[in-house]
């Protein structure tokens, strides 16, 4: 399978998982906003991040462990600050959106990638 597919595949499993986990922790802790920003502050960070994890930082980080950690910290910095342009709040909301929904895509990832699933 080619590298293009298998992010495809990575991107529908963290637009599903980072929605998901925007919605529930927002309905249970954030109850302010609608379901229409819920879901566009779930969609936009992953779509805009995903791929330079996919495909600029592997070019320029070649280290495996330094790659995961650089890319990782781009991602909760750059979505931390996108959910809180999108939902209008603060960043400390921004943050606890982008690692609860960093946190299951990450382990959804390594679990797809351990059964082979993407």
């Amino acid at each position: 399978m080619s590298y293009e597919i298998s992010f495809l595949k990575a991107l529908a499993l963290t637009l599903t998982l980072e929605v998901l986990v925007t919605v529930f922790v927002c309905r249970r802790y954030y109850p302010v906003f609608h379901l229409p920003q819920i879901t566009l502050a779930g969609i936009v960070p992953s779509v805009t991040t995903l791929p330079y994890v996919w495909f600029v930082f592997p070019a320029l980080v070649h280290h495996y462990k330094i790659y995961g950690l650089v890319s990782e910290l781009f991602a909760l910095t750059s979505e931390t600050f996108l959910i809180a342009i999108l939902l209008r709040t603060g960043t400390r909301t921004g943050f606890i959106l982008a690692l609860s929904s960093n946190v299951v895509s990450f382990a959804g990832g390594l679990m797809a990638t351990r059964f082979d699933i993407l």
